[in-house]
């Protein structure tokens, strides 16, 4: 005859005591969230303007820079084993021929066709109208 499995006693007094965070601790990390909040908006919104300024005057892709960054933070035992793989699958799944077969169309925006667009300078594709000139 099989034995019943004994059941958990119910725990004692001791054991439902919960372990919280001291008062003086949260008030703290408030304090420290307030004070650095703002500086880490500003950093945003300096790295989101340099980011926007790359993209409308330097032709940054913002897909391919992203992903360009997170392998350059990446260690370079963990990017060797990335790129093992990664060559294996677009291999094995054809991406890089059909990135290669994708239709593009010439812009003469390669580099080393033109000269490079100094970074206040307007883009060397826009035309500005003189003054008295027709428009329309």
């Amino acid at each position: 005859m099989a034995r019943k499995k004994a059941e958990p006693a119910e725990p004692t007094q001791q054991e439902r005591v919960t372990k919280l965070t001291p008062e003086k601790t949260l008030t703290d990390l408030i304090k420290t969230k307030k004070r650095t909040g703002s500086k880490v908006d500003e950093l945003v919104a300096e790295y989101r303007s340099a980011l926007s300024k790359a993209v409308e005057k330097k032709h940054l892709h913002k897909k391919a820079f992203a992903a360009a960054a997170k392998l350059h933070d990446m260690e370079d035992t963990a990017l060797g084993e990335f790129f093992d793989h990664f060559d294996h699958y677009c291999d094995v799944l054809g991406i890089r021929d059909r990135a290669e077969n994708a239709p593009r169309l010439d812009l003469g925006d390669q580099p080393g066709e033109g000269p490079e667009e100094d970074e206040d300078q307007e883009p060397s594709n826009v035309t500005k109208l003189q003054p008295g000139a027709a428009v329309g």
